[in-house]
């Protein structure tokens, strides 16, 4: 590797560092990780340390494939902030009971903290386009 290759690749890893990571236990040994600004990125390992490993690995590859099509990085969402960070507008959504606790549980399943983190990040936590599955019918009964 050129060390103009070698600069290009330690940015990208300063990249990845400010980068955010979700973590989920799915079994006794197992751990898996994806990245918020990286959501199509995941990666599975015995331990918190390989699967992390596996997912730096996965998430520079993406950005190099991303550098060399002429396409946007993702910024860190950390950095995304709008008005400067600052909320100062709220929104208000009404749902029944039972939409708000099945929405909850895809919060949790997803790795969110809340409806709000969902919203945020869904929403605005990535300026690469993502895919959109259907949650299911049951969702939007």
């Amino acid at each position: 590797m050129n060390s103009q290759n070698a600069r290009g690749t330690e940015a990208l890893e300063s990249l990845i560092d400010r980068y955010q990571f979700v973590v989920r236990r799915v079994g006794p040994d197992t751990f898996r990780l994806w990245s918020v600004e990286l959501p199509n990125v995941f990666a599975h390992g015995q331990s918190l340390d390989e699967a992390y490993g596996k997912l730096r690995e996965a998430s520079l590859a993406v950005l190099l494939e991303m550098q060399g099509a002429h396409i946007e990085l993702p910024m860190p969402s950390r950095d995304r902030g709008i008005s400067g960070g600052k909320r100062e507008m709220q929104v208000n959504v009404r749902l029944s009971k039972a939409e708000k606790e099945k929405l909850e549980a895809v919060c949790r399943q997803l790795g969110f903290d809340g409806l709000s983190q969902l919203f945020r990040e869904a929403a605005l936590g990535c300026s690469t386009p993502m895919e959109v599955k259907p949650v299911g019918s049951e969702y939007c009964q």
